[in-house]
């Protein structure tokens, strides 16, 4: 897919006890509306590939089996062929949580942020690939020449510098 984005999408409810769900605002049912809304708007007509996908790839929310959570998070991708499907599934994506937030009368808060990642890197597992570099080529000064760095607060990347090759 040419164009993609992704974005996180957190219902803020009123947490509660699971025995007196009555005074609580549970974030679970908005959520699934949301989940079930954006599934659908992957258009799975056109074989072998969709043309626009929108998809759920995580959902938190909760740490107890009797509590009602105060909040849940949904984060999802978008991608697309071309701008217009990608402007299109974003209307949607904000046509539903507005829907939703009115009927649950939750908050709901949407971000959406422009661009894929396209991996987030493992501290341990960089660890690990960077000694086994050195085994094989131990005259690499790798201190100098791979620095991790946050490009973002979510976003850990791995700069290398040209200069150093």
């Amino acid at each position: 897919m040419g164009f993609g984005d992704w974005f996180e999408i957190k219902i803020l409810g009123e947490g509660g006890h699971a025995s007196s769900p009555q005074k609580a605002n549970t974030p679970i049912q908005p959520a699934a509306e949301i989940i079930s809304a954006i599934n659908f708007l992957t258009d799975m007509s056109h074989k072998p590939w969709p043309i626009k996908v929108a998809t759920v790839t995580m959902v938190q929310s909760g740490n107890s089996r009797d509590i009602i959570p105060s909040f849940a998070k949904v984060t999802s991708t978008i991608r697309t062929k071309n701008l217009t499907d990608l402007y299109f599934i974003k209307n949607q994506i904000i046509k539903i949580v507005y829907k939703v937030g009115k009927k649950s009368q939750t908050n709901i808060l949407l971000n959406i942020i422009k661009g894929c990642p396209a991996v987030i890197n493992d501290e341990a597992a960089t660890k690990i690939a960077l000694s086994k570099i050195l085994k094989i080529i131990p005259s690499v000064k790798l201190n100098k020449w791979l620095k991790l760095s946050w490009s973002s607060k979510i976003f850990r990347t791995l700069q290398i510098d040209s200069q150093d090759l």
